[in-house]
């Protein structure tokens, strides 16, 4: 019988495969990964996480392109890259709309967006600087803004919700930020947008990048293989008119996507993948691509953000925190 490691030790074996691909030891970076993931077949705690498309626990494909990048490979980076999710056969057969479902779909596709902004702030961090900047730039262009805490998504039933409650028991604040979105914008419509991005002071308006009708979102640069296509969809910035069946979808299959990958990623069961199953079965608009108007470093100094004030794009990408 195999012996199963536990925890720390396989954290301590991957700290010293990121050793050898810094130290452009490749073969030997190869050999360890290829050992780990035998090591670790058949343990049913899945100390690495689950498989990805690619056939390798999660944590050992994140090394497979770490060390195509550190090589330079760009074909190999892009075929991790491409295969970092899981199968399609693990979520697509949740991810699917009921015909009433995909009726009202269509019918919200022209129904207008509210001009709310949200945005939701939960944890122990003080609230980052963005935050009041677009609280701001709301009051400038005409739009209502709403922060919301972890008493205000209380109120609206956040913490009853299986897929919330179990992020937040697990301290991943992203993942639990991922269900709240869905809730808010199931509740009230307008636009959601993540608090790691700053208004462009010279950037224009949402309109001058989204459409002002239906579900659109913001697609990620990468392809990904989803399942429905190789464009993933972020939900760092959402558009949407209230009620959108995409949203109430989401809501009912998370809990399962959650318990049956116990040991996913959140941007696998409750972020970007599982929201693309399901804004792909639907009209959905893409925002324009020059809407990030450029990123910085994380923990760069405010002053940095001078730098973007005469370009085009109404997002700068920056993680104050």
């Amino acid at each position: 019988m195999a012996k199963h490691r536990d925890k720390a030790w396989y954290d301590a074996e991957l700290d010293r495969l990121d050793a050898l691909i810094r130290a452009d030891r490749a073969d030997e970076a190869l050999a360890l990964v290829a050992a780990l993931a035998a090591g670790a077949a058949g343990d049913p705690a899945q100390p690495l996480g689950p498989p990805t498309l690619a056939g390798l626990p999660r944590r050992l494909h994140a090394a497979r392109l770490r060390l195509a990048r550190a090589e330079g490979d760009m074909v190999a980076k892009l075929g991790w890259q491409a295969t970092q999710g899981p199968g399609p056969e693990t979520l697509l057969p949740l991810a699917r709309f009921t015909a009433d479902e995909r009726a009202e779909a269509g019918r919200l596709g022209r129904a207008p967006v509210p001009r709310l902004l949200h945005q939701i702030w939960i944890g122990e961090l003080p609230p980052p600087p963005a935050l009041a900047a677009w609280r701001d730039w709301c009051a400038g262009h005409g739009r209502d803004y709403l922060l919301w805490d972890e008493a205000a998504l209380a109120r609206i039933g956040a913490p009853d919700h299986p897929a919330y409650r179990a992020m937040l028991a697990a301290g991943d604040f992203p993942g639990a930020v991922d269900v709240a979105r869905y809730l808010v914008l199931q509740a009230q419509g307008g636009i959601y947008l993540d608090a790691d991005f700053h208004p462009n002071p010279g950037g224009g308006d949402f309109d001058d990048y989204l459409p002002a009708h239906g579900l659109s979102a913001l697609a990620e640069d990468v392809p990904r293989v989803t399942g429905r296509g190789p464009v993933l969809m972020t939900n760092a910035l959402i558009s949407t008119p209230a009620g959108h069946p995409v949203m109430a979808a989401l809501l009912r299959i998370m809990p399962e996507a959650v318990r049956q990958l116990p040991r996913a990623p959140a941007w696998w069961v409750t972020g970007p993948l599982v929201f693309t199953l399901l804004a792909r079965l639907c009209p959905l608009g893409v925002a324009a691509h020059d809407i990030i108007a450029g990123r910085l470093p994380r923990r760069a100094p405010a002053e940095a953000l001078g730098q973007f004030r005469d370009s085009s794009g109404l997002l700068i990408d920056w993680k104050s925190w």
